[in-house]
């Protein structure tokens, strides 16, 4: 029995895990989450990236359970390269794209069919996708010719103009069955109720033997369902205010300054919620 025994840790990546600067796992993370292992600590992602941009991470890592991804609609376990879907959108979300597509000309939709980004309309915010992910991500004529399942749909544009978009779009067109999150300063992201990072946490901790506490980590809209549905919920200094007051501990360490390891120093004090 270790120090972690029981223990299902996982956490968020943008703003949470990767230093926002670089977009990298600083070495003290690493460290941090390798001793939680070593002690009987379960741990996964739960990000919005999609399952080929988590591979260099878990090179580094070797994670020893199940992560999360986009946002909840797919649970993946690297040790097994076995996974699922939860969920995905469908042909009554068009409607809401035909809207911002004529409404909203600048902003550029991207959306994740299986493990493939397909993007319509690029802008300005393409580079910054580029320069953050290892994954492909490829043009199309229009989103209606990208294949299903749609596993999710992303609008990209600069942080003003998304922020812009968050605020004046008419979110009445989208079909209750979905959530409309910002999930990152550059976009904001529609998937399935069924689908979130909360119902996926809960899923993949069915699938680990003798898991006691489950224990979440995050800084955005997109982690609220994650962090209410753990025993343990964590933000790091620089989750927004919604954030903080879903967590039951607020770090004083942000992304910036090895969150996740201030993250396992708290739960090697207290195991237990």
């Amino acid at each position: 029995m270790g120090k972690f025994s029981g223990i299902y840790l996982v956490s968020d990546l943008d703003g949470t895990l990767l230093d926002n600067r670089t977009y990298k796992i600083s070495c003290e993370n690493i460290e941090a989450i390798k001793y939680f292992m070593a002690e009987g600590g379960f741990f996964g992602f739960a990000t919005g990236r999609i399952i080929s941009e988590l591979r260099p991470l878990d090179d580094l890592i070797k994670t020893n359970a199940p992560s999360i991804a986009c946002n909840g609609t797919k649970i993946y376990d690297f040790t097994t390269e076995k996974g699922f879907m939860i969920d995905c959108a469908s042909e009554d979300i068009l409607p809401f794209l035909g809207y911002v597509e004529d409404n909203f000309p600048d902003m550029m939709i991207e959306i994740v069919s299986d493990d493939t980004i397909y993007y319509y309309r690029p802008n300005s915010s393409l580079k910054k996708h580029q320069s953050i992910t290892n994954a492909e991500i490829l043009p199309i004529s229009h989103y209606s010719l990208i294949p299903h399942p749609w596993v999710k749909i992303a609008i990209w544009n600069e942080p003003d103009k998304i922020r812009d978009f968050a605020h004046r779009s008419d979110k009445s067109l989208i079909p209750p069955r979905y959530n409309f999150m910002y999930s990152f300063e550059y976009c904001c992201e529609i998937s399935t109720h069924s689908a979130s990072k909360g119902t996926a946490l809960l899923k993949a901790a069915e699938t680990i033997p003798n898991v006691s506490t489950i224990a979440a980590i995050g800084d955005n809209e997109n982690d609220i369902t994650m962090l209410k549905n753990a025993d343990i919920a964590f933000a790091p200094a620089n989750a927004i205010l919604q954030v903080k007051e879903a967590a039951d501990i607020i770090l004083s360490a942000d992304c910036n300054h090895h969150a996740v390891a201030a993250d396992i120093q708290e739960l090697e004090k207290s195991p237990g919620k």
